[in-house]
């Protein structure tokens, strides 16, 4: 009699060992959707760019991390400041979540609440601009 052992793995994975190990007929197709559930992975990380008013420069950037990245947004892996045009005065907010955390429009409005008490404006989601005045 053949007992399948198993070590804290999915169950299954486990009704998967038990179906290859026995003489019964199992189709491959079986087999291959049974491993399709088994090693599904977590949901991957989310990358969010929000468009940023009035920012201009180097310590723009700075401030704007100092009070939004570090570690107040629970959810967030990465958080980064970048100006993208100095003249015309806004630059990005890229936000990327932790592994199997989705971005959810409440850690927006905590974005946006940090941002507030900085003279920074939210713009909503950044939409990159192909005129000649844009940087790249």
């Amino acid at each position: 009699m053949n007992k399948v052992r198993t070590y804290k793995t999915p169950k299954i994975l486990s009704h998967l060992l038990a179906l290859l190990f026995t003489r019964k007929k199992t189709s491959l197709l079986t087999i291959l959707f049974a491993c399709s559930f088994a090693f599904q992975s977590k949901a991957a990380q989310e990358t969010k760019v929000f468009r940023v008013d009035k920012m201009h420069c180097g310590a723009c950037e700075s401030t704007i991390e100092k009070a939004v990245c570090k570690g107040k947004v629970e959810g967030i892996e990465s958080c980064q400041a970048k100006v993208v045009d100095d003249k015309q005065e806004y630059g990005t907010l890229t936000l990327t979540t932790k592994e199997g955390v989705p971005f959810t429009p409440e850690m927006q409005k905590k974005v946006t609440d940090l941002l507030k008490p900085t003279g920074y404006v939210f713009a909503g989601d950044y939409k990159p601009t192909t005129s000649a005045g844009a940087k790249k």
